[in-house]
């Protein structure tokens, strides 16, 4: 047996076994009848396979933001263990993870200006991706304007992406301009990483995943931009990712579409789903994590490439840490339980499928 071959089925059976010991259906149902933060906080810690990720977190007093940080850890942790066999597989997806990593925490920090927030936010990158980190974390959770931020991130390419968003004085930030921005940059990491894999076969299932995920969001952003904000297609197109596999042709025609349906036609991807089932996942704003959990546990299952796998158990992993978040924002503001369910990927993916 190779070390490729090794390779590839050590990284299958961790990252199966791994993600065999996520949140089951009886774990979804109990977090759902939590009242409070600290209940879901107690349960996760005394139930689940997050009970080391939380261990130094105390339930009675954890709010919403520490506790989100603390579960986001678990998914860079798992992502480190599986990223040794990364390298041996032909790849670099671990590097992708930490611009990943830098890329999240730059938005958190974007969100917390524009927001006019008076507390810092709490970073999540754990210690073993926090030293790849090429700005000081800490630095980071300290800033208080949009200068502090472009000083934080001198020393790396960031500051020069996002130098032409400075807010003019009391001038709003450009939210989904810097989001286009970082997200170009950070896909161009990606698909540089594809390029140069050794596996064509690899690097195919690899750009189908990057590709698909891209498209729904191109999609998601000119039917918002254009049917709901009413914006131009220059405006529209120079907010979109340049990547995906829409031709051009579609996409420009998808920029002058008059109604949903129109704008439907060109994207390939949504081709086969029905108007009930795409008006669902659109009113509840779940379309992006039913496509992406839907590749990603089809990989995770099926492929037997060490790369795909980690992205896959990666992107599966934030799926969850965004599901255990709907519920707690869903308890913090009141919400029937029938109401949260709605919003969880995965309770709903795994319904319409008949199983997990």
């Amino acid at each position: 047996m190779s070390i490729s071959d090794f390779s590839s089925n050590a990284v299958l059976a961790k990252a199966r076994a791994m993600y065999g010991r996520h949140l089951t259906p009886d774990d979804y149902k109990n977090l759902l009848a939590c009242k409070t933060v600290s209940e879901v906080a107690y349960y996760l810690k005394n139930n689940t396979d997050y009970a080391a990720t939380l261990s130094d977190i105390g339930e009675s007093e954890v709010h919403r933001g520490r506790l989100e940080q603390f579960l986001r850890r678990r998914a860079f942790a798992d992502a480190a263990r599986l990223s040794v066999y990364d390298l041996a597989g032909g790849a670099q997806f671990s590097d992708y993870l930490v611009r990943y990593a830098e890329v999240e925490q730059i938005m958190h920090a974007v969100t917390y200006l524009a927001s006019g927030s008076t507390e810092s936010y709490l970073f999540s990158v754990p210690l073993h991706f926090s030293h790849l980190v090429r700005f000081d974390l800490t630095r980071l959770a300290q800033i208080t304007s949009f200068a502090d931020l472009l000083e934080v991130l001198k020393p790396t390419p960031y500051r020069a992406l996002l130098l032409p968003f400075r807010p003019l004085t009391g001038g709003s930030i450009d939210y989904t301009a810097i989001e286009t921005a970082l997200f170009t940059n950070l896909y161009s990491v990606a698909y540089e990483i594809i390029r140069k894999t050794r596996s064509k076969q690899a690097a195919a299932e690899l750009k189908r995943l990057f590709d698909s995920y891209i498209d729904i969001q191109n999609y998601l952003r000119i039917r918002r931009l254009k049917l709901l904000y009413g914006a131009s297609p220059d405006d529209i197109r120079s907010r979109l990712l340049p990547y995906g596999s829409v031709q051009k042709e579609r996409l420009r025609e998808a920029l002058y579409a008059e109604n949903d349906k129109e704008l439907i036609k060109n994207f390939p991807i949504l081709s086969h789903m029905d108007s009930e089932e795409l008006s669902g996942l659109l009113a509840r704003g779940t379309m992006q994590m039913h496509f992406l959990y839907g590749l990603c546990l089809h990989h995770l299952r099926f492929s037997v490439y060490p790369s795909v796998t980690l992205i896959s158990y990666f992107f599966l992993s934030e799926i969850e840490i965004q599901d255990i978040i709907h519920i707690i924002e869903g308890i913090r503001y009141g919400l029937p339980q029938n109401e949260i369910r709605k919003l969880l990927t995965i309770l709903n993916y795994q319904k319409k499928s008949g199983g997990d």
